[in-house]
């Protein structure tokens, strides 16, 4: 899962890293998952 996430969203997410504001009810229960160590 973790691994997944990170290719798909690493490269995108890796420089803004902002658009989970934009739209943190799609993100906010992902990146807690998925992005919650990275963050």
């Amino acid at each position: 899962s973790y691994s997944m996430e990170h290719f798909r969203w690493g490269k995108p997410m890796g420089r803004k890293r902002r658009p989970i504001k934009v739209y943190p009810n799609s993100f906010e229960d992902e990146s807690v998952e998925n992005m919650g160590p990275e963050l």
